[in-house]
């Protein structure tokens, strides 16, 4: 399942995408406690959660600061975080527009390139701040290569 911005999904074809992916909807503005509940509850019985750790889209398309939440659970929980870099989604949604619908058919030039990183282990003497920058560091350097 994901966790996402509810404010992404409130058109009714987005609602349709949140539906389909099992979207946890998350206020930004809001505590995230709920959503931190959730993501724990969805990983202690075997599922895969899938989290955006900069918490919202860049504004001009490079890899911005992580948050903590996701150093937290994986920590908590005793599970691994496998970091995905994905170059050109910026491109495809940038933040201040919608959708450009001509680089989404198959025709189009514009690829979006998923890289997969080994998985993170959030080491027993690491702050959950120590733990989000590495995972940055991470996934800048996946994304770099794209």
């Amino acid at each position: 399942f994901v966790v996402g911005a509810a404010e992404y999904f409130e058109t009714p074809v987005m609602r349709w995408v949140a539906r389909q992916i099992n979207l946890v909807p998350v206020n930004p503005d809001a505590t995230l406690v709920p959503a931190m509940r959730a993501g724990a509850f969805g990983l202690s019985h075997g599922k895969v959660l899938l989290l955006f750790p900069e918490g919202e889209r860049s504004i001009d398309g490079g890899v911005k600061r992580f948050k903590k939440g996701a150093p937290i659970l994986a920590k908590q929980l005793g599970v691994p975080i496998v970091p995905v870099s994905l170059r050109g989604i910026f491109e495809l949604w940038p933040r201040t527009r919608g959708i450009n619908w001509r680089l989404v058919w198959p025709w189009s030039a514009h690829r979006v390139r998923i890289r997969i990183g080994p998985p993170v282990i959030v080491g027993d003497g690491e702050s959950y701040a120590e733990a989000a920058q590495r995972l940055r560091d991470t996934v800048d350097a996946l994304w770099q290569k794209s």
